[in-house]
């Protein structure tokens, strides 16, 4: 699959996603999490794949339908670790790329949360699952006051 396909094929989901799921559940006043959304695709198809940051850019906005996330957790990890712990039942597509393809890949994370800090997010995730928890939840307190009461728990 070609870089400017996987790109197209990703944000063609996110639009049928974003009209079928995301926005009506927002309208009612639902609170939606998702494990992967626009900021994944920059990180993974203009830092990892090497496709121009703009045409990414412009793409997540196609493919968001101006659906912007109040927050987004990027979970750090050293790369060689991360891919380690992700790849122990095997590697799909994207962690077969290798080690140097996660590394682009943080570093489009790590690009994102310098400039947008407000809503994008680090949580070291060198920890055990427990103290990764609780650093996610402090890292959305603010926008979920509700969670002050979780992270002190």
């Amino acid at each position: 699959m070609s870089d400017a396909c996987e790109l197209m094929l990703y944000e063609a989901a996110r639009a049928q996603l974003v009209d079928e799921v995301i926005r009506p559940a927002l309208e009612r006043g639902a609170v939606v999490v998702c494990d992967r959304y626009y900021d994944s695709t920059f990180a993974y198809q203009a830092s990892g794949r090497g496709l121009d940051d703009v045409l990414v850019s412009s793409a997540n906005a196609l493919g968001a339908g101006g659906v912007v996330p109040l927050r987004t957790l990027v979970f750090d990890l050293d790369p060689a670790r991360a891919l380690a712990r992700a790849t122990q039942g095997g590697a799909d597509r994207l962690e077969a790329a290798g080690v140097q393809f996660q590394e682009r890949v943080r570093a489009g994370y790590l690009r994102l949360a310098n400039s947008e800090p407000e809503r994008v997010r680090l949580v070291d995730a060198d920890a055990t699952p427990d103290e990764v928890y609780g650093r996610a939840v402090a890292a959305l307190a603010d926008v979920f006051p509700c969670l002050s009461e979780v992270a002190h728990d």
